[in-house]
């Protein structure tokens, strides 16, 4: 800026205020000149200022200024002036000429970026005119911010596209700058000063967040840009042209999203930012996004929506019960196009166990046609081994186990043996803790099993063990499980008859063997009365009977049997003088 001062040529000593109120922000500046003969310079004159230049007042793009004047006693009259002139200088002319008040002011709303108010007033008037000084103002550094706006695909750092050759930034001030980096160059960070347009204008072209935020492995490429010019609107800086991606093969893509901004100096509005024109491919015509600093960040959205593949079009094209990556074992990744190819070792057509065994499903080894490993596996919740010495093997036993095919039998822990005071009462896991039962019971509070805790918890007519048949021991908390033979509604001894009462092999609810089982005797007697049976006979003149003895053999098991013996058995011997004749003994006959 150029300050024009004269001095007067009449030794005056006066002094005039000029002041100049900018609405809106309530800032009010008084301008103290002194109009004696003598050199009028900065120190003296308090001059406003801009960019750290005495003289300048900042304001914001299209704001009211109002310019008041009060000329010192002794002036009868003041001459207003403004540069540049109207109407290009201001949005509405001022007064202008001479014969105007000694005080005064006025209302203008500026369209261009640097304005100067100047006074002069008279002495006895038809008197000399002293210039006296002249008030500048120029557009503020208040910035417009916008929000953020991201790309509705899922996105991932731009520089590690699959096949990404280049990225091209197209600057224009004047003739177009055209700068070409490999997407993994330095040059893409923050703070590289990438281009110098003028010896004023700066760039920096940098990896991104969506907000502007410098990040390596952003998806967003910022351009970020300062001037220590300012010119209005579509004369201000940050010209961006287009932004290309370019691949080893295919179409490239260009910026096709504005992210977000913030507007340097001199830009009145986002539309006079002209941003959109940066998006697409170079046509001429460029942001103008500001002068001093601005940033403008771009998005290449569509680079991040992936291209229909075999390996992402959700068909199972090679038919083995798979569709796309990454259930698919030949898809190396979604832009894998050859769902078919590498084939895993389970739908190779080879043995590759040497098991004599070939592929899914015909090789145990092989969970699925996506099984790229033929060699039987044995899970270690189905190994027989106590992998982790917690007292327990295998599903479901192990608490650790989720199934038969899980293969990590110690994670996760049961609460008691999880190392931790999990009920809170000083004790920890099992045997500590007596809410535990074993290292598998998963609750460490305190509580009393039902197979010790004196209730008939399943109404089976027993209470606890070993009374009740589902109780394996005191410390077991099912009372119900697993039913006995007599009580599990099934008919086990196919007899027709279902448990206790009905059927009769049943004792009671908890006798487990529902088969019938007789006992054939317990004494002899019950297999039958010993005694004399058949007639009398006589044998050397005395008298004999047949006798039957019953006996029962293994008495009162089910392995008891009844017998008898029948022997010839002297019953009455007869005197000497007797005879034995048929039914006993009886006197000799002469």
């Amino acid at each position: 800026m150029k300050t024009i001062f004269k001095v007067s040529t009449v030794a005056l000593c006066a002094s005039i205020f000029l002041g100049l109120a900018i609405f809106g922000v309530g800032v009010n500046i008084k301008v103290k000149v002194k109009t004696k003969p003598e050199t009028v310079s900065a120190s003296t004159v308090s001059m406003l200022r801009i960019n750290g230049v005495s003289g300048n007042l900042q304001i914001t793009p299209g704001q009211s200024v109002t310019v008041t004047w009060q000329a010192p006693a002794g002036y009868n009259y003041c001459n207003t002036g403004v540069s540049p002139a109207p109407p290009n200088g201001w949005g509405s002319v001022p007064p202008s000429g001479i014969d105007k008040p000694v005080s005064g002011s006025y209302t203008v709303t500026p369209t261009v970026s640097y304005i100067r108010f100047g006074l002069q007033c008279a002495l006895n008037y038809p008197g000399p005119m002293v210039i006296e000084d002249w008030v500048s103002a120029t557009w503020s550094n208040t910035t417009i911010t916008s929000g953020t706006t991201t790309c509705t695909q899922t996105t991932s750092p731009l520089k590690d596209l699959l096949n990404l050759n280049s990225i091209t930034i197209v600057e224009k001030t004047g003739t177009d700058n055209t700068l070409t980096y490999n997407p993994t160059s330095s040059s893409l960070n923050i703070g590289t000063n990438d281009l110098n347009t003028t010896a004023v204008e700066h760039y920096d072209f940098y990896y991104s967040n969506a907000d502007g935020t410098p990040n390596a492995g952003g998806a967003y490429v910022s351009s970020k840009m300062h001037r220590d010019a300012v010119g209005l609107n579509a004369q201000s800086g940050n010209n961006i042209d287009s932004l290309k991606l370019s691949f080893i093969s295919g179409s490239p893509i260009y910026a096709d999203l504005i992210a977000s901004y913030q507007l340097g100096s001199s830009v009145s509005s986002v539309a006079n930012g002209n941003l959109s024109a940066g998006l697409g491919a170079p046509n001429g015509v460029v942001t103008t996004g500001g002068d001093q600093d601005s940033r403008i960040t771009f998005g290449f959205c569509s680079a991040f929506i992936p291209p229909i593949t075999q390996c992402n079009d959700g068909i199972d094209n090679d038919n083995d019960q798979a569709a796309d990556y990454p259930n698919d074992f030949s898809c190396s990744s979604a832009f894998d196009n050859d769902e078919t190819n590498p084939k895993s070792a389970c739908q190779d057509g080879s043995d590759s166990d040497g098991d004599g065994l070939i592929d899914y499903p015909q090789d145990p080894g092989c969970a699925s046609k996506q099984d790229n490993d033929e060699f039987n596996f044995i899970a270690q919740c189905q190994d027989g081994i106590d992998n982790d010495n917690d007292q327990a093997t295998d599903y479901p036993s192990d608490f650790s186990c989720s199934s038969a095919t899980d293969n990590d039998e110690t994670n996760p822990k049961s609460a008691c043996q999880d190392g931790s005071d999990s009920d809170g009462d000083g004790l920890i896991d099992y045997p500590q803790d007596p809410g535990c039962f074993s290292k598998q019971d998963n609750d460490e509070f305190n509580q009393i099993p039902q197979c010790q805790d004196g209730i008939d918890n399943d109404l089976d007519g027993a209470s606890d063990y070993p009374s009740d048949f589902s109780c394996s021991s005191a410390t077991d908390n099912d009372e119900s499980n697993p039913k006995s033979r007599c009580q599990d509604t099934l008919d086990n001894d196919s007899d027709n008859l279902i448990d206790w009462p009905n059927d009769p092999g049943c004792s009671n609810r908890q006798d487990d063997d529902e088969v019938n089982t007789v006992i054939i005797c317990s004494t002899n007697a019950q297999c039958g009365t010993s005694g004399f049976i058949d007639n009398i006979s006589c044998q050397t003149n005395d008298v004999y009977q047949n006798y039957k003895t019953y006996t029962c053999n293994n008495p009162g098991t089910t392995s008891s049997s009844c017998s008898n013996n029948t022997v010839l058995q002297l019953k009455q011997m007869c005197a000497g003088a007797q005879g034995c004749n048929t039914g006993g003994c009886f006197p000799e006959v002469w």
